[in-house]
């Protein structure tokens, strides 16, 4: 797993210091914003069997019981292709793009009571 992310750091180095490159392995941070217990390991796990880097998880610290599961994405350089990937592994259309402000990860997923957990 350390290796893993060592990758993904290089390939984040290498797509800030390149303007034409893609990011194609984004570190991807999950929550639980439901009352569902575990919710959000369950994801992670999905995301790294499917081939991403889901760097962490947490609780939401929002509204509990969200209905809908959202994609921020914080780093403008993630590959088009791999957004929609992540899109189609929660089934949402939700994508919300924000500018950084410190933090570890390029995405964040919040899982809502819409989320299967396949």
């Amino acid at each position: 797993e350390g290796i893993g992310q060592w990758l993904s750091v290089q390939a984040g180095i290498k797509a800030f210091l390149d303007p034409q490159s893609r990011l194609t392995s984004p570190l991807i941070q999950i929550e639980n914003g439901t009352a569902l217990s575990g919710l959000n390991e369950t994801a992670a796990a999905g995301l790294r069997t499917a081939g991403f880097n889901a760097v962490s998880f947490g609780t939401y610290n929002g509204k509990k019981s969200l209905e809908r599961t959202t994609i921020t994405v914080f780093n403008p350089k993630i590959d088009a292709k791999i957004l929609r990937q992540i899109q189609n592994v929660f089934e949402t259309p939700n994508l919300i793009n924000k500018e950084p402000d410190g933090e570890s990860y390029d995405i964040l997923v919040i899982l809502g009571k819409d989320y299967k957990g396949k």
